[in-house]
């Protein structure tokens, strides 16, 4: 049987020996531990609720929402218009209650009228169905191309 030997690689050994300590003072501390809050903030930030046609309005300006096969625009004057699957979307909307209250067709098809929640998170818009209660649908807002 045979015996194996360890011995320690001795450059490194020295190395390691002769590496300088990381000098840290208090106030290197607080910084890191600053930027660590900030971030920690920011990564749970919880989506804001839109509840009047004004912050809508103010959201969705000279702004497209998009998600993959939908391109929508919303006009402040009550307007729904674009394209979903390749098919023409049209209709209006109002702002009801703290909701965002449209009737809509896509295509031939007649969608029912349907008020919905708003969130709003970064340059997304979150619309909830049947205030708040039903399915959502998340678009990305993206500026409009003249």
């Amino acid at each position: 049987m045979s015996s194996i030997s360890c011995s320690p690689n001795k450059k490194y050994y020295r190395k390691m020996q002769s590496a300088r300590p990381i000098n840290i003072n208090y106030s290197t501390i607080r910084l890191l531990i600053l930027i660590l809050v900030m971030a920690a903030s920011s990564a749970f930030a919880e989506p804001k609720v839109i509840i009047t046609s004004d912050e809508f309005i103010e959201r969705v300006t000279d702004k497209t929402l998009t998600r993959p096969f939908i391109i929508l625009k919303v006009s402040s004057d009550g307007k729904i218009h674009g394209t979903g699957a390749f098919r023409k979307i049209t209709g209006r909307w109002l702002w009801q209650d703290g909701y965002f209250c449209r009737s809509l067709r896509w295509g031939r098809t007649d969608l029912d009228y349907n008020c919905q929640r708003v969130t709003s998170y970064g340059n997304k818009l979150t619309f909830t169905s049947y205030r708040g209660t039903g399915d959502s649908a998340s678009f990305t807002l993206r500026p409009t191309k003249d």
